[in-house]
Parts: structure tokens; C-alpha cells; sequence
């Protein structure tokens, strides 16, 4: 891997933000720039900003990109953040640092090679790339439903809306509450509130099957991002509704029945925030004027 040599930026400011974040260790085997949201490796030159080709995720070899992005949360957090990920066959610690630079929020990345690959057998470089995959799946993924959790969607999803708003793909938020689900924790105890949960989350991905983004947003509280138009996504959440309504959710020779509320958002230009608080509010409306419902409008 070829090393980012400081003497290649030519504007001294930034030359100076480089020195200081690789002050305490000058060994690191590659060092770039990337806005993340985009998924771009950066450059400055010339008192601009330019894009290179590619994507930043290119480099892992993996053709997608990375569930667990070290740089979205170091953006996200305005703190730096650290995870462990082969490259090219070698085991790196990637560092992430947020830092804001001629008007534009960008993450450094450092990578630093942590283990001699030659003294390791191709088994045990295999056994630890699978382990560093799986750790990532975990760290996104919500351990009772199996679906993604909350830090997925906050790292995921603004990297989707940049993408679809650029490319003009219409996509829908969809928030997704189940009704009264505190009396079935009170009346039949939370093993059965558990199994509620995961009933749920396996008819939402049945419905929404060619979706990506199907996570768990908090409690009994689940958010899709679909990118369809608002008739397909309506569609989906209707089978959906009309599923978990006639479904009998067994526990321990106990059925009962349950239904769920939805508010639908068209993404349009908004930020994610303001996608998911709109959806939310919709969601709050399907709920006080009765529930078991859907409200798109």
C-alpha cells in the first residue's frame, strides 16, 4: 500500500492538520481523505476541492459498501473513531478523524498495518477476516429481531438520501409502531413482548423484501427507508398492516393479536432528520385517530 506523503499537499494549512494528526505515529501505511456521506476520496489542490475516482470503499475489495463505517461515525460523533478491517489481505487499524477544512466537513483516515501477515497461516487469516466481518454485522444489527439497528440507520441512511437525491430516486421513510405493545409486556410479560418483537420484524421484511433498509429504530418502534415511489411503498405497508392484524403471535401456549400504526414520508430534498421526524409526526396522527392505520398525507 503506498504511503500518503505529507509533501503532496501543496497548501501548507493543511499540510499543518496532517502533521499534527500523525504527530504521535509516523508509520501509518496509507493516509487520504474522504467524504463519507458521498463516498469519495478527496483531494486539495489548488485552493479546490477535487473528487477522485472511485469510491473510498474500493479500496477493502469488497464491492459494497461498509456496514459498519468507521468514518460516518467519526462525522457523526465529531470524534475520532478506530476500527479493525483487512485490506488487500492484511490486517489494519483504521483511524478516523472528523475534521472541518475550507468549508467542508471531511474524515482523515489513517491505516495502519497491525499484524505480519507472513507469520500468520492463510487459516488463520481467513478465521480472523470472517471474525473482523461478523463483528461488523453485529455492531449494525439489532440482536433480539435480527434486523438492523438504530446505528446503522444514522450511519447508512445519509449516504442513501445523498445518493438517491442526486440520482432523483424517489424513496419513502416509513416509522412503524406496534399498538398498546406496553399491555402485552404488562399482561402476558416480556418473553412474550420478545416474541412479538420478532414476529413482527419477520413479516416487515416479508412484506418489504426488496428492501434494504429494514431496522429496528427503538423499542417497539421500527423505520424503513424504501427507494420506490410512494404507491409501491403504500403497497407494502398495507400488506404488511393486514399481516401482523390477522397474524396469531404464540408464546407458550398463548395467542394474541396485535396491530400496528405507520407514517409515510416522501424523503423529496429534506435532510434525514427532518425525513424521520415528518414520518414520525405522520405515525403520531395514525396512532390518536385510532390506530391500526397508515397515514401518507
Amino acid at each position: 500500500m503506498d504511503v500518503c506523503l505529507l509533501d503532496a499537499y501543496i497548501n501548507p494549512n493543511l499540510k499543518k492538520i496532517i502533521e499534527e494528526i500523525t504527530a504521535y505515529d509516523e508509520m501509518y501505511d496509507l493516509i487520504r481523505m474522504v467524504d463519507p456521506i458521498q463516498k469519495k476520496v478527496l483531494s486539495y489542490d489548488q485552493n479546490a476541492w477535487h473528487i477522485e475516482p472511485g469510491f473510498c470503499y474500493d479500496v477493502y475489495e469488497e464491492g459494497h459498501i461498509c456496514k459498519n463505517c468507521v468514518s460516518i461515525r467519526a462525522l457523526n460523533t465529531d470524534r475520532t473513531a478506530i476500527k479493525t478491517q483487512f485490506v488487500k489481505d492484511k490486517l489494519h487499524m483504521v483511524t478516523a478523524v472528523p475534521i472541518e477544512f475550507e468549508g467542508r466537513r471531511i474524515v482523515f483516515e489513517l491505516f495502519k498495518d497491525i499484524a505480519d501477515s507472513q507469520d500468520l497461516l492463510q487459516e488463520q487469516l481467513k478465521e480472523m477476516q470472517s471474525l473482523i466481518l461478523k463483528t461488523n454485522e453485529l455492531l449494525v444489527t439489532d440482536v433480539l429481531t435480527n434486523i438492523y439497528n438504530r446505528r446503522f440507520i444514522e450511519e447508512r441512511l445519509p449516504v442513501d438520501f445523498a445518493t438517491h437525491q442526486t440520482l432523483g430516486i424517489e424513496a419513502q421513510i416509513v416509522m412503524i409502531d406496534i399498538d398498546f405493545f406496553k399491555l402485552v409486556n404488562d399482561q402476558y410479560g416480556h418473553l412474550m413482548g420478545d416474541k412479538v418483537l420478532k414476529d413482527v420484524a419477520r413479516l416487515m421484511k416479508q412484506a418489504f423484501s426488496e428492501t434494504e433498509i429494514i431496522a429496528r429504530y427503538g423499542g417497539e418502534e421500527f423505520l424503513i427507508y424504501d427507494p420506490r415511489p410512494l404507491e409501491e411503498t403504500l403497497k407494502s405497508t398495507e400488506i404488511f398492516r393486514k399481516n401482523v392484524e390477522t397474524y396469531p403471535f404464540v408464546y407458550e401456549n398463548k395467542i394474541i393479536h396485535i396491530t400496528i400504526s405507520a407514517g409515510i414520508q416522501t424523503v423529496g430534498k429534506a435532510s434525514p432528520k427532518a425525513a424521520i421526524q415528518s414520518a414520525d409526526e405522520k405515525l403520531y396522527v395514525a396512532k390518536s385517530t385510532g390506530r391500526n392505520r397508515i397515514i401518507s398525507a
